[in-house]
């Protein structure tokens, strides 16, 4: 198994020491650690779920001071679902029940030791599709392609300069149409934006 890891700094002290376990575990063909000594939480979490969105690496193992900050970022690469798990319970849902590819951790809240005995068991976790959770997962995944399929939903002029350009799309209920035409929210078709390499 290929395994991408970061941190940012908050995160370096965890990261080191399950990098070396990691770098020692038979499962595990290589580690590409993305750290860099300046580097933000949203950019080392950017990079980890693109290594493995890519398929540059079969997981991803981010750490931060609480773990939420790096899933909240790499969660918004497509194709990729990061959990922060500090438990076992946790940790084996978001692999076997909800594919996630990349589990991230907190620094701040969990002591190495206690990371890596649920690492140890989360390298050896896979998913069922054909389980109860996989048409779940399968929704996800849908859900996600519709978003990225040209079709924003625009809260512009409910909200101005609060909310990004594009939050989201979905197929518009006559409800939503009649608060568009009301003026609370605007409707636009945008151009396919261009995949981030």
């Amino acid at each position: 198994m290929r395994i991408a890891i970061g941190a940012p700094g908050n995160g370096a002290l965890l990261k080191d020491a399950l990098e070396e376990r990691l770098v020692e575990d038979g499962r595990v063909s290589d580690v590409l650690d993305l750290s860099t000594p300046e580097i933000t939480y949203p950019e080392v979490s950017f990079q980890v779920a693109r290594a493995v969105a890519e398929g540059r690496a079969d997981r991803g193992l981010l750490i931060c001071g609480t773990g939420v900050g790096t899933a909240i970022a790499a969660n918004k690469v497509p194709g990729v679902r990061a959990a922060t798990a500090h438990d076992l319970l946790t940790v084996r849902g978001s692999v076997e029940n909800y594919d996630a590819q990349i589990l991230c951790m907190g620094q701040n809240v969990i002591a190495a030791p206690a990371a890596w005995a649920l690492i140890d068991i989360w390298l050896d976790l896979r998913h069922d599709p054909t389980s109860s959770y996989g048409p779940k997962v399968g929704e996800i995944t849908a859900y996600e392609a519709r978003l990225h399929s040209g079709r924003r939903l625009h809260r512009a002029d409910r909200c101005p300069g609060r909310y990004p350009q594009h939050l989201s799309a979905w197929p518009l209920s006559e409800t939503h149409r009649g608060r568009c035409l009301r003026g609370r929210l605007r409707i636009a078709l945008a151009p396919q934006e261009a995949s981030v390499s």
